[in-house]
């Protein structure tokens, strides 16, 4: 039998031995796993093509008035909250969900997948460029609807994914400032006070200390609102950083608000062993001092963990007083690594400090450092 191959989906075309012409197509699959063929005949290969396309439309007539009726808004509700609710992180959650509802919805919510082309989705991201959003929330806008859709062709809502051959935009790459820190001057005017105190004893701030712990171990402000005492050790002189406190939304009740929660750090290598020196010592043990008798480090009198505006106030107050005019809480972080390479400690301990997944992410955040640190070695050729 002389058998013609036709583009997937399209069946194929042979020619018997007895010189009529055979049009075969699967329709799938039976209960007992073998396929299900239709098949049309003529007598020249011709007549069979037109037969076998009218099949061909009937069978895209009956499957789409058999196929869910549901627009790209359900589809990504349904996805949402049956395959990503207990996959994800309770914050990565909330961001898929900010993304859908603000930056797909309003866009193409409104159409019914069995009906969605690759020109809907091509005119989607090209509005969204147009506009001016950035590449990295155009590039989650598609990934979101490229696997919602995904999604449906393996419920069998849809017979085939549009998101083909799809364009982005191009990515691109924007020259990295230098990222901020403290001089080693404005550190010592920092630290001095954080933890001054009026003539009568009283420290000036209460979480004073808190600013010394960030500037002294580079930890991230929730990570250090997340530490209980069971992960300090005063013996081994250590902290060990289990979990990070940030805002997620409650979803207990159908009046949907903020909260304050802990959760798991970001990658597995947030999740480390740091040390602490004598000042991050001195400085938990203020805040052991208080007795609080209340599982976090960080606690207020009334047993609630402080929270990021409390931090945030302490700090402004301060860089105020000095009349230093920049940096914020996280830059408390970049100081710490960046004093750490200018006193050449090897880059691959400063990232497992950070809890940087890869010593790549350390050097791509401080390449301004360490090309400082390599003009330096190169410079003690001259006085050899």
């Amino acid at each position: 039998m002389d058998k013609k191959r036709r583009e997937k989906g399209n069946g194929s075309i042979s020619k018997r031995k007895d010189g009529t012409w055979t049009g075969r197509i699967c329709l799938g699959y039976k209960e007992n796993g073998k396929q299900n063929i239709k098949a049309v005949y003529g007598k020249t290969e011709s007549e069979v093509k037109k037969k076998l396309k009218a099949l061909q439309a009937e069978i895209i007539k009956y499957d789409s008035i058999n196929l869910p009726k549901l627009t790209l808004t359900e589809l990504l509700t349904d996805w949402q909250t049956t395959a990503k609710k207990y996959e994800l992180k309770s914050s990565s959650y909330d961001r898929l969900e900010q993304t859908i509802n603000n930056n797909i919805v309003p866009y193409i919510g409104y159409l019914q997948i069995t009906a969605l082309t690759p020109q809907d989705i091509q005119n989607y991201i090209n509005e969204l460029t147009d506009k001016g959003y950035s590449y990295s929330t155009i590039k989650k806008s598609y990934n979101a609807v490229n696997a919602a859709l995904k999604f449906a062709l393996e419920r069998d809502y849809i017979r085939k994914n549009p998101c083909i051959s799809i364009k982005l935009p191009k990515q691109i790459q924007r020259a990295k400032s230098d990222i901020e820190f403290f001089s080693d001057e404005e550190v010592n005017l920092i630290s001095q006070s954080a933890i001054s105190r009026y003539k009568t004893g009283r420290y000036k701030y209460k979480h004073g200390y808190a600013i010394i712990i960030l500037l002294n171990t580079g930890l991230r402000v929730g990570e250090l609102l997340a530490l209980k005492w069971d992960n300090v050790d005063f013996v081994n002189k250590q902290i060990y950083v289990a979990e990070t406190r940030g805002q997620i939304i409650d979803r207990s009740d159908s009046e949907q608000k903020y909260i304050m929660a802990d959760r798991s750090t970001k990658t597995q290598s947030s999740c480390r062993y740091v040390p602490i020196n004598a000042k991050t010592a001195e400085a938990l043990l203020y805040f052991k001092g208080l007795g609080y008798n209340n599982p976090y480090v960080m606690a207020n009198s009334d047993s609630n963990v402080i929270t990021y505006r409390n931090l945030f106030r302490v700090l402004s107050n301060i860089l105020e007083l000095n009349k230093i005019n920049h940096g914020s809480l996280h830059t408390l972080r970049h100081t710490f690594a960046t004093r750490l390479f200018r006193n050449n400690v090897d880059i691959k301990v400063i990232s497992e400090l950070l809890g940087h997944s890869d010593v790549s992410i350390t050097y791509n955040i401080y390449t301004h450092v360490i090309q400082e640190q390599k003009k330096k070695a190169v410079d003690i050729l001259d006085n050899l």
